[in-house]
């Protein structure tokens, strides 16, 4: 049952018994951009970059070696 899957926690905050209009005045500070539920945000200009055929993270000492974890259980 995906139910059982779930991590997340439910209950009373602070922001419980505000209005949706004392939330709104408050949480302007917070996420102005966003406070226009018809304005999009802009969008982000994406640049062209080139990139090689293949990437050996060994090359970059991205990737670490193997290590000995024992009795860990991973």
């Amino acid at each position: 049952d995906q139910r059982k899957k779930r991590n997340s926690r439910y209950g009373l905050t602070h922001f419980a018994d505000r209005t949706g209009e004392e939330f709104k005045q408050n949480a302007i500070d917070l996420l102005p951009d966003l406070m226009n539920e018809n304005e999009m945000p802009p969008s982000a200009e994406i640049q062209k970059i080139s990139i090689t055929d293949s990437l050996d993270w060994r090359d970059k000492k991205i990737i670490t070696d193997v290590k000995n974890q024992q009795q860990c259980g991973s």
